[in-house]
């Protein structure tokens, strides 16, 4: 199923610090059938997730000094209801700690390194959505 062929619009949360990665992944998921909400930190990002109906999650590693977006994975892989939610984390990182590698594939995430061309972040969100329809 097509991200424009779903009868119900799916919800993506967007948790990055950086408003122009907001505004850009907004405009790219729309364009693609999706909506979005956003949050810039892990405490926001609970906070939204708590509220919405979420089917997908498109998440930063780095959210500030002290604020990664892996305590927001930990968070979500407990909650029972998003235990098999679709991860996607992006990073502008040109590596992964190997004890952070462990915990993403841990918690079932899919890396992918900015800049990513947004057709294949826009498909692999389709097809994790899709495949869990």
């Amino acid at each position: 199923m097509t991200a424009s062929a779903r009868a119900i619009p799916t919800c993506v949360l967007v948790v990055d610090d950086e408003p122009t990665v907001h505004e850009l992944l907004r405009r790219a998921l729309r364009a693609n059938g999706f909506m979005s909400v956003h949050a810039r930190t892990t405490a926001d990002a609970i906070a939204v997730a708590q509220q919405q109906d979420l089917q997908a999650v498109v998440l930063d590693l780095g959210l500030g000094t002290a604020d990664t977006g892996l305590n927001f994975l930990v968070w979500l892989r407990v909650q029972p209801w998003y235990v098999d939610l679709p991860v996607v984390i992006l990073t502008g990182r040109a590596s992964v700690g190997k004890d952070e590698q462990d915990l993403i594939r841990r918690h079932r995430a899919h890396v992918l390194h900015k800049p990513q061309p947004m057709e294949a972040m826009m498909a692999l969100l389709s097809d994790l959505v899709d495949a869990r329809a």
